[in-house]
Protein backbone atom coordinates (compact mmCIF):
# COMPACT_ATOMS: atom_id res chain seq x y z
CA UNK A 1 0.00 0.00 0.00
CA UNK A 2 1.50 3.35 -0.96
CA UNK A 3 0.50 6.77 0.27
CA UNK A 4 1.57 10.37 0.01
CA UNK A 5 4.73 10.72 2.05
CA UNK A 6 3.57 14.14 3.24
CA UNK A 7 0.79 12.62 5.37
CA UNK A 8 1.79 12.86 9.04
CA UNK A 9 0.41 10.40 11.61
CA UNK A 10 0.87 10.58 15.37
CA UNK A 11 0.61 7.35 17.40
CA UNK A 12 -0.13 7.78 21.12
CA UNK A 13 0.04 4.62 23.22
CA UNK A 14 1.53 4.10 26.68
CA UNK A 15 2.92 0.71 25.62
CA UNK A 16 6.30 1.66 24.08
CA UNK A 17 6.63 -1.57 22.07
CA UNK A 18 3.16 -1.29 20.56
CA UNK A 19 3.67 2.41 19.86
CA UNK A 20 6.98 1.74 18.08
CA UNK A 21 5.46 -1.14 16.13
CA UNK A 22 2.56 0.97 14.87
CA UNK A 23 4.95 3.76 13.91
CA UNK A 24 7.06 1.27 11.91
CA UNK A 25 3.94 -0.14 10.21
CA UNK A 26 2.80 3.34 9.20
CA UNK A 27 6.26 4.35 7.96
CA UNK A 28 6.44 1.14 5.94
CA UNK A 29 3.04 2.06 4.44
CA UNK A 30 4.45 5.41 3.31
CA UNK A 31 3.34 7.76 6.08
CA UNK A 32 5.49 10.14 8.11
CA UNK A 33 4.73 8.72 11.54
CA UNK A 34 5.87 9.66 15.03
CA UNK A 35 5.08 8.08 18.37
CA UNK A 36 4.35 9.38 21.86
CA UNK A 37 3.98 7.23 24.96
CA UNK A 38 2.33 9.82 27.21
CA UNK A 39 -0.02 12.77 27.08
CA UNK A 40 2.88 15.11 27.84
CA UNK A 41 4.97 13.68 25.00
CA UNK A 42 2.02 13.94 22.60
CA UNK A 43 1.45 17.58 23.54
CA UNK A 44 5.15 18.38 23.05
CA UNK A 45 5.20 16.60 19.69
CA UNK A 46 2.13 18.46 18.43
CA UNK A 47 3.62 21.81 19.47
CA UNK A 48 6.33 21.38 16.82
CA UNK A 49 4.23 19.77 14.07
CA UNK A 50 0.63 19.19 13.05
CA UNK A 51 -0.68 15.80 12.02
CA UNK A 52 -3.23 14.60 9.47
CA UNK A 53 -4.25 11.73 11.75
CA UNK A 54 -3.73 10.59 15.31
CA UNK A 55 -3.96 6.98 16.44
CA UNK A 56 -4.88 7.06 20.12
CA UNK A 57 -5.06 4.48 22.86
CA UNK A 58 -8.10 5.31 25.00
CA UNK A 59 -6.53 4.38 28.33
CA UNK A 60 -3.13 6.08 28.58
CA UNK A 61 -2.11 4.95 32.03
CA UNK A 62 -3.99 7.33 34.32
CA UNK A 63 -4.80 9.69 31.44
CA UNK A 64 -7.72 9.79 29.02
CA UNK A 65 -6.80 9.29 25.37
CA UNK A 66 -10.29 10.36 24.29
CA UNK A 67 -9.89 13.74 25.97
CA UNK A 68 -6.40 14.14 24.50
CA UNK A 69 -7.72 13.37 21.00
CA UNK A 70 -10.65 15.77 21.43
CA UNK A 71 -8.28 18.53 22.57
CA UNK A 72 -5.74 18.03 19.77
CA UNK A 73 -8.45 17.95 17.09
CA UNK A 74 -10.19 21.05 18.54
CA UNK A 75 -6.88 22.92 18.59
CA UNK A 76 -6.08 21.91 15.00
CA UNK A 77 -2.95 19.98 15.96
CA UNK A 78 -4.43 16.70 14.68
CA UNK A 79 -6.95 16.70 11.86
CA UNK A 80 -8.60 13.29 12.38
CA UNK A 81 -8.53 10.51 14.98
CA UNK A 82 -8.50 6.72 15.09
CA UNK A 83 -8.75 4.81 18.36
CA UNK A 84 -6.86 1.56 18.97
CA UNK A 85 -7.67 0.27 22.42
CA UNK A 86 -8.29 -2.79 24.56
CA UNK A 87 -11.07 -1.09 26.51
CA UNK A 88 -14.08 -3.24 27.22
CA UNK A 89 -16.19 -0.30 28.35
CA UNK A 90 -19.02 0.28 25.87
CA UNK A 91 -19.25 3.93 26.93
CA UNK A 92 -15.61 4.49 25.88
CA UNK A 93 -16.27 2.86 22.53
CA UNK A 94 -19.36 5.03 21.94
CA UNK A 95 -17.43 8.20 22.85
CA UNK A 96 -14.55 7.12 20.60
CA UNK A 97 -16.83 6.48 17.63
CA UNK A 98 -18.10 10.06 17.88
CA UNK A 99 -14.56 11.27 17.19
CA UNK A 100 -13.28 8.59 14.83
CA UNK A 101 -13.24 4.87 14.13
CA UNK A 102 -12.54 2.43 16.96
CA UNK A 103 -10.32 -0.60 16.38
CA UNK A 104 -9.97 -3.18 19.14
CA UNK A 105 -6.44 -4.19 20.12
CA UNK A 106 -7.61 -7.77 19.65
CA UNK A 107 -7.82 -7.03 15.90
CA UNK A 108 -4.79 -7.09 13.65
CA UNK A 109 -2.68 -3.94 13.38
CA UNK A 110 -3.51 -3.92 9.68
CA UNK A 111 -7.04 -2.87 10.71
CA UNK A 112 -5.48 0.24 12.23
CA UNK A 113 -3.74 0.95 8.94
CA UNK A 114 -7.04 0.50 7.08
CA UNK A 115 -8.73 2.97 9.45
CA UNK A 116 -5.94 5.53 8.97
CA UNK A 117 -6.18 5.22 5.18
CA UNK A 118 -9.96 5.71 5.38
CA UNK A 119 -9.97 8.76 7.68
CA UNK A 120 -7.07 10.48 5.94
CA UNK A 121 -8.73 9.94 2.57
CA UNK A 122 -12.03 11.30 3.86
CA UNK A 123 -10.39 14.33 5.48
CA UNK A 124 -8.58 15.22 2.28
CA UNK A 125 -11.88 15.28 0.40
CA UNK A 126 -13.33 17.83 2.83
CA UNK A 127 -12.61 21.49 2.21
Amino acid sequence: MTTDDDVRVLVVDDNPLLCAGLVRLLIHAGYRAEGATSVEEALATTRRATFDCGVFDIQLGFSDGLELARRLVAEGRVRTAVFFSATLLSGDRVRANRLGPFVSKSASVERVLEAVVTVVGASRKRP
